[in-house]
């Protein structure tokens, strides 16, 4: 379960700062996500960021109360 949480919290990570990034100056051949307000763009981008970060902390706390289990 560790390996899922660190997997989405990565893959989150780099969504966000590619979206937050391309709010700021468009990536040639970044079709998918094009013509969206620098607003939108920013907020989505924080909220991937936030995201993962809330996994990754999510499963370290996981991962340190199975460890006062043993």
């Amino acid at each position: 379960m560790n390996l899922v949480f660190k997997l989405f919290g990565l893959l989150f990570f780099i969504f966000g700062i590619t979206i937050l990034f391309n709010s700021f100056n468009g990536i040639t051949g970044f079709v998918v996500y094009e013509d969206v307000n620098l607003n939108v763009g920013v907020i989505i981008g924080i909220w991937f960021i936030l995201v993962s970060l809330l996994l990754i902390v999510y499963r370290k706390k996981e991962q340190e109360i199975n460890d006062k289990r043993k």
